[in-house]
């Protein structure tokens, strides 16, 4: 009986250690009553689906990812977000509510606090296999996709961002909202119909006013306004350049520099200063540069980590553990170079070098963004 106690105190001690504290907004406690369930449950929906208080132990299986695959499916900039909740997750709270609306059926939301208020996006197509648990055997021969598009209904402003998209998806049309306010994310969908644009948008304000979120360009939806987008914004834009491509074409190196201004020079260019790939750019007569080379070495990489112990290293944000170790860093002429490098794949260092000019504060965020958010396959 004394094992058992002490075991469940150790326990309690390990929780409360990896405990993240969540701090509230004066607007999101205004607007939430720091009851994120109770909140959401104001949805102007009827025919919840979810469990009721007497299924609460009980392990519930559904298939909203086949009916719905964009509910939730958010991503960051890095393509690392952690849409969990745990130790390790970027979420405080999820709430995921599932209706068979008596007016227009099938429907959800979704809402989330994050622990940070990093921006989210989704993208524009989703897919998704079908559920073992629904269709047995036949799951492998199933496939579900949503097809999202992004109508004038869109806003980012430094308070919040909203998008309203057409969605199709399973054979029918939907309307699907996002909405982000710092560290609050929602989504909704609901089936409806092109030639239903006045339903939708009712429905649309209906929400806006039911949860207190008083979006402006949902109060004031039109019919015009639920015309496509031509020029999409909102949608997330892959920033990650694959090099170092493997016999089979998948980069082993994942550089985030397609939305920067970056531009990859041509081999003869990478050739003449000894690298395998270089990148570079010029403003106000001024040129920055990034380059990488792989060497070979005869250590494996618990030795190499070893040999540079007490060093100052960059976190690698892709890799829990990893690290690019910072082996010079010197300015001449005004001028700033910082080399590192880490430990690559089958006995062999990955060597980086960037350099730009010494006032540049941005191009020195930047870079340093760009480094410590490298992607490296260690297999």
């Amino acid at each position: 009986m004394k094992l058992q106690l002490f075991i469940i105190l150790i326990l309690l001690l390990i929780g409360c250690k990896n405990e993240r504290a969540f701090e509230w907004s004066e607007e999101l406690e205004q607007m939430t009553g720091k009851d994120l369930k109770e909140w959401v449950e104001k949805s102007p929906f009827s025919g919840q689906l979810n469990e009721t208080e007497d299924d609460k132990n009980k392990i519930v299986i559904d298939n909203r990812n086949q009916v719905f695959p964009l509910l939730g499916k958010f991503i960051n900039e890095n393509d690392n977000f952690r849409d969990y909740i745990g130790r390790n997750g970027d979420l405080y709270q999820k709430e995921v509510l599932l209706y068979e609306d008596l007016q227009f059926g099938t429907s959800f939301v979704y809402t989330a606090l994050m622990y940070g208020p990093e921006e989210l996006f989704l993208k524009d197509y989703y897919s998704e296999m079908g559920s073992v648990a629904f269709s047995g055997q036949n799951a492998i021969n199933e496939h579900y996709s949503a097809k999202l598009s992004e109508t004038n209904l869109f806003e980012k402003n430094d308070k919040y961002k909203t998008a309203i998209y057409w969605v199709n998806t399973n054979n029918k049309t939907y309307l699907s909202g996002f909405y982000q306010e710092g560290k609050l994310v929602f989504q909704f969908g609901f089936p409806c119909s092109t030639d239903e644009k006045l339903k939708g948008i009712e429905k649309i304000k209906e929400i806006s006013r039911a949860l207190n979120l008083n979006v402006k360009e949902w109060n004031e939806a039109t019919k015009e306004k639920l015309k496509l987008n031509d020029n999409p914004q909102s949608f997330w834009e892959n920033p990650y350049l694959g090099i170092y491509l493997s016999e089979y074409t998948i980069p082993e190196v994942r550089v985030k520099i397609r939305n920067t201004a970056f531009k990859e020079l041509a081999s003869k260019y990478s050739d003449e200063k000894g690298v395998d790939y270089l990148f570079a750019y010029e403003n106000d007569n001024q040129e920055y540069t990034i380059s990488f080379k792989r060497d070979q070495s005869t250590l494996n990489e618990k030795q190499y980590e070893s040999t540079f112990a007490g060093s100052k290293f960059i976190s690698l944000n892709d890799l829990p553990s990893g690290k690019l170790f910072i082996t010079k860093e010197e300015i001449v002429d005004g001028r700033v170079t910082t080399n590192t490098e880490t430990y690559f794949k089958n006995n062999s260092i990955l060597k980086i070098q960037i350099n730009y000019p010494e006032k540049d504060l941005k191009a020195q965020e930047q870079l340093l963004d760009i480094l410590g958010n490298l992607k490296i396959s260690k297999f």
